[in-house]
């Protein structure tokens, strides 16, 4: 049976126990060597490979398509202990999809919600358990411009007074506020993409002649007494110490 969920967690560096290399390397089951801590990683436990490729807005040059590349550079951009170093979503894939059309529907999805924002999108599809397809989306927290460089998640602009004029400091000079260069931690963004995803599987599915619909509405929201059938699960300990956020798993 179709079920939903999604979820979305930020990771922090965490005084440089958590790195974006390693996190990359786990989902992505690619060896990479990380810069910042002159380390290679490599997690090769999986039966099965993952299905993984990195989806980027047009004007992005292509060397960010290199797994190594892309977080190694972004990896190096947080100069702070405890920055924000990626945001990532998780999604359950149907299980009455086949391989090909997962693939299609998860694409879709980043391009739609986070590639048009402007994001890089690093995804990665696991399909170890039959019953349990899903796939992890790493994405950037801040923006390429059209020659590579990796921009600051914050700049400044003038301070407007009521009428749209530049506030003077007491030495003439104009007074500067700074502001987010985007939006991408919006508090609706939880809501939309929640959405959009429920929206699309219901597309796909019955796009398939496949007799069945998800919501992402809580059991609250719709009514239902039952309790959710997904839940999280714990990787090993070691591994989070090394940087590796918990796989989230579900049992049906």
């Amino acid at each position: 049976m179709a079920i939903f969920h999604l979820s979305m967690t930020i990771a922090k560096r965490e005084g440089g126990k958590r790195s974006l290399i390693a996190m990359a390397s786990y989902r992505s089951g690619e060896k990479l060597y990380s810069e910042l801590y002159e380390k290679t990683n490599l997690y090769n436990h999986r039966t099965i490979k993952p299905e993984a490729f990195i989806s980027k807005p047009d004007y992005v040059p292509n060397e960010f398509l290199n797994r190594q590349t892309l977080w190694n550079k972004m990896e190096l951009a947080e100069k702070q202990v405890n920055s924000q170093i990626c945001r990532e979503v998780n999604v359950a894939l149907p299980i009455e999809l086949n391989n090909t059309d997962q693939r299609s529907l998860i694409e879709e999805f980043v391009k739609d919600n986070f590639v048009s924002e402007g994001m890089i999108a690093d995804v990665a599809i696991h399909r170890d358990d039959e019953n349990n397809p899903h796939a992890h989306i790493m994405l950037t927290m801040r923006e390429v411009d059209s020659e590579g460089n990796i921009l600051n998640k914050r700049k400044k602009i003038p301070k407007l007074d009521e009428n749209g004029n530049p506030v003077l400091l007491e030495n003439g000079k104009i007074k500067m506020v700074s502001i987010k260069t985007n939006d991408w931690d919006r508090k609706s963004l939880v809501s939309e993409i929640r959405k959009d995803w429920a929206d699309k599987v219901n597309q796909y599915l019955k796009a398939r002649n496949i007799d069945q619909q998800i919501t992402e509405k809580s059991h609250a929201e719709i009514g239902k007494k039952e309790l959710p059938t997904i839940h999280e699960g714990f990787y090993s300990k070691k591994l989070e110490e090394k940087g590796v956020i918990s796989e989230l798993k579900r049992k049906i």
